[in-house]
Parts: C-alpha cells; sequence; structure tokens
C-alpha cells in the first residue's frame, strides 16, 4: 500500500458536510509517466500476484496486470475534474 495525497505543494482540502471540496490543487504531480530512480516494480509485483492500492486522499487505486484500476473515489470528487484531469 502506498498512501499520501493525490498531488503534492499548496494543496489545500476542506471536509465539508461529509464531501471533500479542493479549494486549490498542488502544484506537482505525483503520477508521472518515468522517474529518475526506481525502488518498486508494479509491473513485477502485478506478474507475481501481489496486491498493490495506491491511496490517496480523493481515491484509490489498484495495481493490475492490466494498469491501474480506480476502485473507490470520496464524496464529492469529480472523477473526470479531480482525477483524470
Amino acid at each position: 500500500m502506498f498512501v499520501g495525497t493525490f498531488n503534492a505543494g499548496k494543496l489545500d482540502l476542506v471536509i465539508d458536510e461529509g464531501t471533500l471540496r479542493i479549494r486549490r490543487e498542488g502544484d506537482s504531480r505525483k503520477f508521472v509517466d518515468s522517474v529518475e530512480h526506481c525502488t518498486f516494480s508494479g509491473h513485477y509485483a502485478a506478474q507475481r500476484g501481489q496486491t498493490v492500492l495506491y491511496i490517496t486522499e480523493r481515491c484509490v487505486f489498484e495495481l493490475t496486470e492490466r494498469g491501474l484500476v480506480l476502485t473507490e473515489i470520496a464524496p464529492g470528487i469529480d472523477i473526470e475534474r479531480d482525477i483524470v484531469a
């Protein structure tokens, strides 16, 4: 399990009446196409059948052999606006 915010740097969130509201997005994306240094191989873990979860304040992804699958969304979060974009 990897746990953290969806992005970093000046992220401003509030929970209002049971829903998550993003007042300001963070400046730095954490889901990127490539990295400089690899300490964990998701591809290898998926091949071995290990459960790999990425848990953020707005959603949960599970890593499968076919890639990331969105499995849970926090109340108040819009998939297109707050995750895909």
